[in-house]
């Protein structure tokens, strides 16, 4: 079957007021190249700046993970890889260090999970040495369930992020250094606020830091580190309103899942 190419233009935004150092881009979606989830597909780019774009559909909720294969012979800035979600076309990971491990043979790029509910595009192209060589790429997904599908998904965005009861847990996750994780409560009579962070794996000393907002997006309270296994900032004397939870990485990133639980 003959692929089509497609050039696309990417305009990168600041969006300072709601997601700091996050890159948005516009592209044309039309011509891409529709990939099967946990497929591999082997291509090339055969001249300078010539771009390859995939699209996958996502089958349900689920965590998305990318491979992407080339010769270990070839430099790691032959390459520029662009993973685009298709909700608000923002940019997942865009390949830009010269660090990809050898596995069997061939150096691979992997992009961290990150959790989706909408088609992800994957655009290559050639990136500083021009090579023409085949790569190959394995876009994976891993259904989940949607009980925290609002959590999950709308979450990095005030104006969307989920108004979420008191005494329950939300799994979420970081999907890189950069993503933020909101959640609201609303405090009917005012009171206080513990927020309760979980750790689900052996993590370093600040993987996860903990921000408490109040309506204005005023700081109100924050941690230093989250060495231990649970993390717990509270906040007292708090008057009645709505008031924002935000997860942001810490020094030492990670991609791991995470609980998040309010209490009062």
């Amino acid at each position: 079957m003959k692929k089509c190419k497609i050039f696309i233009v990417a305009a990168f935004l600041t969006i300072l007021s709601v997601m700091p150092h996050t890159s948005y881009a516009t592209y044309n979606k039309a011509g891409a190249i529709n990939i099967s989830a946990n497929s591999y597909i082997t291509d090339k780019i055969r001249y300078p700046a010539e771009r390859n774009t995939y699209v996958m559909g996502t089958p349900s909720n689920g965590l998305i993970s990318i491979e992407f294969e080339y010769p270990a012979d070839v430099d790691e800035i032959s390459w520029r890889i662009l993973v685009l979600a298709n909700g608000h076309n923002q940019i997942i990971n865009e390949k830009n260090s010269p660090d990809d491990p050898v596995v069997n043979g061939k150096k691979v790029h992997f992009v961290k999970k990150f959790r989706t509910n909408m088609s992800v595009y994957v655009v290559v192209t050639s990136f500083g040495k021009f090579n023409n060589s085949e790569y190959t790429l394995r876009i994976n997904h891993t259904p989940e369930s949607t009980k925290n599908a609002e959590t999950e998904f709308t979450n990095n965005v005030y104006l969307y992020c989920p108004v979420i009861d008191f005494e329950n847990d939300f799994k979420a996750n970081l999907y890189n250094e950069y993503d933020i994780d909101l959640f609201a409560v609303r405090l009917e009579n005012g009171g206080e606020i513990n927020a309760v962070l979980t750790k689900l794996s052996n993590l370093p000393e600040d993987s996860f830091k903990i921000i408490i907002e109040n309506d204005d997006k005023k700081i109100i309270a924050e941690t230093v580190n989250s060495a231990d296994e649970k993390t717990v900032l509270s906040v007292s004397n708090l008057d009645q309103g709505l008031y924002f939870i935000k997860i942001v990485s810490g020094k030492n990133y990670s991609n791991n899942d995470y609980l998040i639980r309010i209490e009062h």
